[in-house]
């Protein structure tokens, strides 16, 4: 949680809060592009022009044409508009470009109350911590995955509850959030972590190294789902247990785009309870329970637990040291 008229805050790749204006030195409360979205951005380009480059012209500037687009179009009309914020008084402005009435104004700080409470606030995080705790029956000396981390908190708040006889394995795909979250493991002095960088369509988390995985308002972004659950199916050991937190698509987020690449029946930017559990069961796990209003206003959360069938064939494997079954990748730096 940040106090907004003090601290900035990421949303939808701009930082939003107290700027200061290169003319003439006044504060206000505005947004502007994220140092992770132009950074993003700049790897995107760079890509574009990499030395193994050599197609012709035209589709390069069509692939340029293409990143830019998306990192930039959707950013111009926000850029353009600011709130000022005066000594004793906070004045509302138009922008030149832009007329904006009461209401729409009112829409757009509704939303963005419903992204940060949904997307960016971490004031109960460690009530969410015991839930997941209890929802999956962690106990000392377990070994545990997570798929998108994050930024990491969660990650130091569950490995503090798993005892020095456990381990966690913590799993992200953005190169920026892997050194956020090696930071921080470190910070906190945390040796029974191994942070791995996963996959569009791997977890990269090696088979049989978990007794339960959990995943927080992730599943929703991912754009080879079977492929994912198979590789989540593959990496706990039978009988282990696997909770998906998520939401559904809904009113309060209607404005949020669907994010590219996913499936289309997710019917927005969320995904719908039912078709989650007809996805899990469909890759051979069993359904243990569902648990509504996971989070409280505005969104509708819910935790969907799924697990592993027992071997019914031959005894389950015998459970060895973390070190005969590291996950996979060796982690970058």
């Amino acid at each position: 949680m940040v106090k907004a008229n003090r601290e900035r805050f990421d949303f939808l790749g701009y930082a939003f809060g107290p700027h200061r204006c290169k003319k003439d030195g006044h504060g206000y409360w505005g947004a502007s592009p994220s140092t992770k979205s132009v950074a993003r951005l700049r790897r995107k380009v760079h890509g574009v022009f990499g030395p193994s480059e050599v197609g012709r012209w035209e589709g390069v500037r069509d692939r340029l044409n293409r990143v830019l687009e998306i990192g930039l179009a959707a950013r111009r009309p926000l850029a353009e508009r600011s709130l000022l914020m005066e000594q004793g008084s906070t004045r509302w402005f138009h922008s030149r470009k832009f007329k904006w009435g009461v209401v729409p104004l009112l829409i757009l700080v509704a939303g963005l109350a419903a992204y940060i409470t949904a997307f960016g606030s971490d004031s109960d995080i460690e009530g969410e911590a015991a839930r997941i705790t209890e929802a999956l029956d962690l106990k000392t000396g377990m070994m545990v995955g997570e798929v998108g981390a994050g930024n990491g908190k969660m990650a130091v708040l569950l490995a503090q509850e798993l005892g020095s006889g456990g381990h966690l394995f913590t799993t992200e795909i953005d190169a920026d959030n892997l050194d956020d979250i090696r930071d921080r493991v470190a910070e906190a002095g945390l040796e029974i972590v191994t942070v791995i960088e996963a996959g569009e369509k791997q977890t990269n988390l090696a088979p049989e190294c978990c007794d339960a995985i959990f995943m927080r308002k992730v599943y929703h972004h991912f754009t080879a789902p079977a492929e994912i659950n198979a590789s989540l199916f593959e990496a706990l050991r039978p009988g282990g247990v696997l909770a998906v937190i998520d939401f559904s698509p809904g009113l309060w987020n209607a404005w949020l785009p669907r994010p590219d690449g996913v499936p289309e029946n997710r019917g927005g930017h969320g995904m719908p309870r039912d078709l989650l559990i007809a996805e899990l069961t469909g890759a051979g796990f069993r359904l243990e329970q569902v648990r509504g209003e996971w989070w409280r206003w505005p969104v509708y959360g819910y935790c969907v637990v799924v697990r592993k069938p027992k071997e019914t064939t031959s005894e389950s494997p015998p459970r060895s040291s973390f070190s005969d079954r590291a996950a996979a990748p060796t982690p970058r730096g």
